[in-house]
């Protein structure tokens, strides 16, 4: 059975090695199991495959590999890359032999929308239904069309928790579920990016109040950890926009630039450098405005998430991983422009220990997500989110209570068919195997009636809800309604009274002067996207302008307008 995860002090981690504190953190299993566990990593450049493999000890990291794509993204459109991204999976299924097992995958973070929020601390059931509510207020799309999952991190000397509400459109999930279909694999989580390669850093190293940069082929993920909480943001510069700008430097093909990349990359040139190769020279020169737009945007981000905390604590470094994180000077280059220290970080080093493979150069710095889905399928982690459509985790639950009550059913008759052995013997065994079946039904009886109960009280409860909405729904319309009437009110109209029938508003007021600010009145209702269809009913004179004593008084018109919502 899993147990919990034990925090080393920073002091007791120095002295102990650190085999032994990955060892520590691993699950404990009776005996071994021939399940298979996987992570997958799709990327834009590359599928990133991790194997996780249970033992008597915990599990290990059985297998790694890359796969590039080979994706050009100034030719290859979507559907062309999804084909190679099948095409791929498929030829790395059938090489590893894999043709069955439990996967985490992922959903790259400029995909997702990710708002942190504050709750106060009550009831976990009431902090779902407020963070359900927050998601329809926040959320850019209809919550129909969205998968929404939440982060949960609570401070013990604060009244409010904070949360991060985690939204993706169905149709992304839906096309990553449909990637890995057909090869026999049981998808068990879905998360993202930031989330998994966080897990990875924080089961092996205890991070805290660090910035991870993970600089990816078309994105750059920031995280920022504290002690008990994380915050997530995507850029959306990455490597290909560094090869894009060798390409066109050097008048060369994506693929070559790619290559040339890889081979001579440097951001940051010593005056001892530039004479040795003219080529690192060009590559500096065409990748340093992005690199600098990019180090623009880490420091606003890192400015922004300041900003919304007064008890931010101090960031002690910066941690580089990804395929950029290989570029040589990187380090210093962004490291010098935020003023926090920053150094690569090589997960593989920390725990080769408890790897079953050859760590190569090629997937250094680049497994941190793959190793994240890998170990969430085999072990508990800090984050639990999970993006699995909601009917696929029903489906699944059910097939897990089926066997339960199989189970259950076999072990029913194994009971009735011992029990019925010992009618033969005496009767006194007759007597006890028919009262200990009358107890059974009982007891079955009473939970019966016991579920029946439940189910009336959540449907009880379902409908309230319904009803909440519903008034909350109609108060927000309402309240929606008459601040458009308010903006395109003239000064020289007031309203009298507003009724409401079916899908029509009839609203009844007063005007001075002629009727053209009636008109005036109807065009502004026109101009509004709120409104549909608007017709001036009646506009009839209830008070003739005269003359006095003090001027002449103007006429008062009294109208009556229909509009459809």
């Amino acid at each position: 059975m899993p147990h919990r995860q034990r925090k080393l002090t920073e002091k007791q981690k120095a002295a102990t090695p650190h085999s032994e504190i990955f060892k520590d953190q691993k699950v404990f299993m009776i005996g071994f199991s021939t399940k298979r566990y996987f992570g997958i990593d799709i990327g834009d450049s590359s599928i990133k495959l991790v194997e996780a493999r249970k033992t008597r000890e915990g599990f290990r990291i059985s297998n790694a590999r890359i796969v590039e794509l080979g994706v050009d993204p100034t030719f290859d459109d979507r559907e062309r890359k999804k084909s190679i991204i099948r095409e791929k999976l498929k030829q790395l299924f059938a090489e590893e032999g894999i043709s069955s097992g439990t996967v985490a995958l992922s959903i790259s973070g400029q995909s997702v929308f990710i708002r942190p929020l504050k709750v106060p601390k009550i009831a976990k059931n009431k902090i779902e239904q407020i963070i359900r509510y927050e998601a329809q207020l926040q959320v850019p799309f209809p919550m129909n069309e969205v998968i929404w999952s939440y982060e949960l991190f609570e401070e013990y000397d604060s009244a409010e928790a904070e949360v991060a509400l985690v939204a993706v459109k169905r149709d992304i999930i839906d096309e990553r579920i449909k990637l890995v279909q057909g090869f026999g694999l049981d998808i068990e989580f879905i998360e993202v990016d930031p989330f998994s390669l966080f897990n990875a850093l924080d089961f092996v190293s205890g991070i805290k109040n660090k910035i991870i940069l993970d600089i990816g082929s078309s994105a750059t993920d920031i995280i920022i950890v504290e002690e008990n909480k994380i915050w997530t943001r995507s850029i959306l510069i990455g490597g290909n926009d560094l090869t894009k700008a060798v390409a066109a430097s050097f008048n060369i093909s994506f693929k070559e630039a790619e290559e040339l990349k890889k081979k001579e990359g440097i951001t940051i040139l010593h005056d001892n450098e530039r004479d040795s190769s003219p080529k690192a020279v060009q590559i500096s020169d065409a990748i340093t405005p992005i690199l600098v737009d990019l180090q623009t945007d880490i420091s606003k981000s890192i400015g922004y998430y300041k900003s919304q905390s007064d008890k931010t604590k101090v960031l002690r470094e910066v941690l580089i991983m990804g395929g950029c994180s290989k570029l040589k000077n990187i380090s210093e280059f962004i490291g010098g422009n935020i003023d926090i220290p920053a150094k690569p970080f090589d997960l593989l080093e920390k725990i080769k220990a408890d790897l079953d493979f050859e760590v190569t150069e090629d997937i250094t710095r680049r497994l941190g997500v793959g190793i994240g889905l890998a170990f969430r399928t085999v072990t508990p982690l800090f984050t639990k989110t999970n993006l699995i459509p909601k009917e696929i985790q029903k489906a699944k639950e059910f097939e897990n209570k089926k066997w339960f009550i199989v189970g259950s059913l076999s072990v029913a008759i194994m009971i009735f068919a011992t029990l019925s052995s010992f009618v033969n013997w005496s009767n006194k065994a007759e007597e006890t195997a028919l009262f200990s079946a009358q107890f059974m039904i009982e007891r079955y009886t009473d939970l019966h009636m016991e579920i029946a109960q439940r189910q009336g009280q959540i449907k009880d409860i379902k409908r309230r809800m319904g009803s909440i909405v519903e008034i909350s729904e109609k108060r927000k319309k309402l309240i929606e309604t008459f601040t458009e009437l308010t903006a395109a009110l003239p000064d020289d109209v007031w309203l009298t009274e507003i009724r409401h029938e079916n899908n029509t508003l009839i609203i009844g007021g007063r005007v001075k002067e002629s009727f053209e600010n009636i008109s005036v009145f109807k065009d502004a209702l026109a101009r509004s996207k709120y409104f549909g269809s608007i017709r001036v009913e009646s506009a009839n004179v209830v008070q003739e302008g005269r003359v006095h004593d003090k001027g002449v008084t103007e006429d008062i018109r009294a109208f009556i307008i229909r509009i459809s919502i």
